[in-house]
């Protein structure tokens, strides 16, 4: 396997393949498989990753994982599941769930513009406050104290401005949203996003591979792919 040219694609493509025709079939039954991986792009997207992984040595980082996606198609073009094949093969491109953090926030707003009308234009508050419900109380922070006041939501989004977020998730619907993640096709299994005002923050669990295919729902005028 460490001879692979893309051990992590590569991998992820034969985890795939025997778990639909079986291990005998996959290496002895003289098979040819096609795939979608962009070569030049796959040993870019190693040379970003370990480069990441340098710049974040400091922090004490020891994992990594890149995706990159066709939007039109859902065509896995390149992965990397971590710094070092040969060292570690847990793949966590698609093997690892982590918090998104604060790039969970466009699924928030996405089921607000479709349920309530929610406008890029809106005005709303992003001053700290604490928040009482079936969650019982929840007083977010913002990144940084001057993010506090008024502004669009336009505005909210691209300085990603928690409070605001968080707002609008309580506003719409903790649950809605995570439905609305599930249609985009995060969670398959329904188990790791939990209807809480944190989820706007990004507190719930996903794969770096489901979320970038969620994402090409932005990038494609709003259609669900299915990365192959």
């Amino acid at each position: 396997l460490r001879n692979y040219r893309a051990p992590w694609f590569t991998t992820y493509v034969i985890d795939q393949l025997v778990e639909k025709y079986g291990h005998d079939k996959v290496f002895g039954g003289g098979l040819q498989i096609y795939t979608t991986v962009d070569l030049e792009l796959q040993a870019y997207a190693q040379e970003v990753l370990e480069q990441a992984m340098r710049n974040l040595s400091r922090a004490r980082a020891n994992r990594g994982a890149i995706v990159c996606l066709d939007p039109r198609t859902g065509a896995i073009l390149a992965m990397v599941g971590g710094p070092d094949f040969q060292h570690d093969e847990f793949n966590s491109a698609w093997q690892a769930y982590r918090q998104p953090g604060s790039s969970f926030k466009p699924y928030v707003y996405t089921t607000a513009m479709e349920r309530i009308g929610l406008k890029p234009t809106d005005s709303w508050n992003g001053s700290p406050a604490t928040f009482t419900g079936y969650w019982g109380k929840y007083s977010p922070e913002n990144f940084d104290d001057a993010q506090g006041g008024m502004m669009s939501v336009a505005t909210a989004l691209a300085q990603s401005v928690n409070l605001v977020a968080v707002r609008v998730i309580i506003k719409v619907g903790p649950q809605n949203v995570v439905d609305q993640a599930h249609r985009m096709g995060l969670d398959a299994d329904h188990t790791r996003l939990k209807p809480y005002p944190s989820l706007a923050l990004g507190s719930g669990e996903v794969s770096p591979l489901e979320h970038a295919n969620a994402y090409c729902a932005f990038a494609n005028g709003g259609f669900k792919v299915d990365s192959f």
